[in-house]
């Protein structure tokens, strides 16, 4: 989710339908903006505790390198390892920015328990990912 109401008011209508049915892993996306106070003081927040919901957070990423992913429709793992030479494909800079990112988004998910080494990989699990970016297979493989 990112730090605005929008993301609340989807939240809200998530636990709505879906309730205690299905583990939550709640992604705080900071590619839009790193400030949660909007979340941190909801009803949602709370709920999602009560709902013992796991929480990630996932660092903000250099702006061209987003723009040339999206720009290319593809997963930041494919991204990663897309040449200068293919069309939209990130430089070396951007690349090695992209890895770190990448590294740090595997970190969280795996301290968060839902797969990697020591993950549970509970098939009710629910993973929402931040505006329907495709990470790719999760795996440590990929680092």
């Amino acid at each position: 989710m990112d730090s605005g109401q929008d993301s609340v008011d989807l939240l809200k209508k998530l636990f709505d339908r879906f309730e205690s049915r299905v583990n939550y892993l709640i992604v705080l996306n900071q590619l839009r903006g790193g400030d949660f106070g909007i979340f941190d003081k909801s009803e949602e927040k709370k709920r999602a505790l009560a709902l013992n919901a796991k929480f990630v957070s996932l660092k903000r990423l250099h702006e061209p390198v987003i723009a040339k992913i999206d720009a290319g429709s593809t997963s930041f793992w494919a991204a990663k390892k897309k040449s200068t030479t293919e069309v939209k494909g990130l430089g070396i800079l951007e690349r090695q920015r992209l890895k770190f990112w990448l590294k740090h988004a595997y970190e969280e998910i795996e301290r968060a328990g839902i797969c990697g080494r020591g993950g549970s990989g509970d098939p009710r699990s629910l993973i929402i990912w931040p505006s329907g970016h495709r990470l790719g297979r999760i795996s440590r493989t990929h680092h």
